[in-house]
C-alpha cells in the first residue's frame, strides 16, 4: 500500500510532537510504503541524519522537505500568528502532495500532525481515503481553575476558552474535514467526546504518544522513611501546567515528610512559581533545574520516587511515559491524555473539581505511598508494565486495521 503522510513535526532526537511524528512513521514504515511530507529548517537535518545511519529505511520511507516562514517578533509578540505561517505550509503541503499523488497514485492518505484539530490541512481535498489524527485540543480549560493561574493567565485562557468553542463550532475548514474524513482518531477521551457531540462523527481513541523501551530501568533505592521522598515534576512552567498546586501540596507536607522536590523546565511562569516557593517557605526542599539535556532529565526522573504532574490541560506529554518505563509512578489529575494512561497499577488520579481538592488530592496521595513503601514499590512494578502497553507496536498493532480497512473500503473520489 502506498501511504501518504503530512507530519509537520518530525524527528527521530525530539519528544512532544516532532517524536509522535517519527514514532508513527517509524512503526508503520515495517508494513506500508510511505511518502512524508514534512517542515524543512528544523527537522531536515535530524532525519537525514539517522537516514545516513540507517539507510534501510530509504526503501520504505521518501521524505520531502518544505519551510515554513517564520515572524518570529510578531510570533513572539502574539504567539498564536504562527497559525498563519502554518496555513500557508499547509498549502503548500497540499500543492506538493497533488502533484505526488498525480505521479505516484497513493492508496490513502493520512493528516498525522500537528495534533491540534485548528488546523486540519487540505490534504482531505485529495480524491483518496483520508485519515486524520491522532487530534486534540478540544478540551477547555475547567473555569475553576482560573484563580489559581494568575490575573495573565486567568485572562488568556478565559479568552482561550471562549474563541475555541467558537472554532470548534463554526471553523469551516475544520467542518468540512470532519465531514470528509474515513476515520478519525482521537488524542484523549475529551476530544473523543467533543468529536461526537459537535460533529456527531464517532472516532477511535488511540493516545498520541508510543515508548520505545530502554534497557535501563530506575537507578533510585526502595524508599523507605530512613531518607528524602524524591519528588519531580517536568515540563514547560506555563499555567496550563498548574505547578503551584504542586508547591502548594509540599508546603501542606513539609512538616510531616522529608522531601526533595526536584524540578525540570522552564517557561513564562517561572518566577512566579520561585516567587511562590519563597513566599511559602519550602525553598529548601525544592531544587529548580531549568532545561537541561535529555539525558540528564531522565536520570533525575529515574532517581524519583514518584512524578507529579499537575497540568490541567494538556496532551498526554512525552515526560508520562519516560516515567512509566522507568518505573516512576504518576500522581496526576483525572484528565487529558494522562488521564487514560494512568491506572490503579501505575499511579494515582485526582479528580478535577478546583485548585482547593486537588491540592488536597496531591497531598493525600503523597502522604499515601510515603507512608505505605510497600505500595510504591507495587505501583513502580506497575508502571513499567503500563509502559510496555504504550510501544510503538502497540500503536501499530491499533492502526493497521485503520489502514487495511480504508484499502479495502476506499474510493477513490
Amino acid at each position: 500500500m502506498k501511504v501518504l503522510v503530512s507530519a509537520y513535526a518530525c524527528s527521530p532526537y525530539r519528544g512532544s510532537e516532532p517524536g509522535m511524528g517519527w514514532g508513527w512513521i517509524h512503526a508503520l514504515s515495517k508494513y506500508y510504503d510511505l511518502w512524508v511530507i514534512t517542515e524543512k529548517d528544523e527537522f531536515q537535518s535530524d532525519i537525514e541524519t539517522e537516514l545516513n545511519n540507517k539507510p534501510e529505511l530509504r526503501d520504505r520511507i521518501r521524505f520531502y522537505y518544505i519551510p515554513r516562514k517564520r515572524y518570529k517578533i510578531l510570533e513572539k509578540i502574539w504567539p498564536p500568528s504562527y497559525y498563519w505561517s502554518y496555513k500557508k505550509w499547509q498549502k503548500e503541503a497540499y500543492t506538493l502532495a497533488f502533484s505526488l499523488h498525480k505521479e505516484i497514485g497513493f492508496d490513502i492518505v493520512h493528516q498525522l500532525n500537528m495534533t491540534g484539530y485548528r488546523e486540519p490541512g487540505y490534504l482531505w481535498k485529495l480524491p483518496l481515503p483520508f485519515i486524520w489524527g491522532p487530534i486534540s485540543g478540544f478540551m477547555q480549560m475547567p473555569w475553576p481553575f482560573m484563580r489559581i493561574l494568575g490575573l495573565k493567565n486567568a485572562v488568556f485562557y478565559s479568552a482561550r476558552n471562549i474563541i475555541n468553542a467558537v472554532q470548534m463550532r463554526f471553523s469551516s475548514r475544520v467542518k468540512k474535514a470532519m465531514l470528509r474524513t474515513n476515520a478519525l482518531i482521537a488524542a484523549t477521551r475529551e476530544d473523543q467526546a467533543a468529536i461526537k457531540k459537535i460533529f456527531n462523527k464517532e472516532s477511535i481513541l488511540i493516545n498520541e504518544t508510543g515508548v520505545i523501551l530502554p534497557s535501563a530501568k530506575s537507578q533510585r533505592l526502595p524508599y523507605n522513611k530512613d531518607r528524602a521522598l524524591k519528588l519531580c515534576w517536568c515540563g514547560l512552567i506555563i499555567g496550563r501546567k498548574a505547578l503551584p498546586i504542586a508547591l502548594h501540596a509540599i508546603n501542606r507536607l513539609q512538616k510531616a515528610l522529608r522531601i526533595e522536590f526536584d524540578i525540570i523546565g522552564d517557561g513564562s511562569e517561572r518566577r512566579r512559581c520561585v516567587a511562590l516557593s519563597r513566599k511559602l517557605g519550602i525553598d529548601s526542599s525544592v531544587k529548580w533545574h531549568g532545561w537541561i539535556e535529555h539525558d540528564e532529565a531522565i536520570r533525575i526522573i529515574s532517581h524519583s520516587d514518584i512524578m507529579l504532574l499537575t497540568s490541567i490541560q494538556d496532551s498526554t506529554t512525552s515526560v508520562v511515559m519516560e516515567a512509566l518505563y522507568l518505573g516512576v509512578p504518576v500522581i496526576c489529575h483525572d484528565i487529558c491524555g494522562f488521564g487514560t494512561v494512568i491506572n490503579e497499577i501505575c499511579g494515582i488520579k485526582i479528580p478535577v473539581i478546583n485548585p482547593s481538592k486537588s491540592i488536597d488530592g496531591f497531598v493525600n496521595a503523597i502522604s499515601k505511598l510515603a507512608n505505605n513503601p510497600a505500595l510504591l514499590t507495587n505501583l513502580s512494578n506497575g508502571a513499567f508494565r503500563r509502559a510496555c502497553e504504550f510501544t510503538w507496536e502497540h500503536k501499530k498493532d491499533a492502526i493497521l486495521p485503520i489502514y487495511n480497512k480504508m484499502q479495502l473500503n476506499g474510493v477513490h473520489l
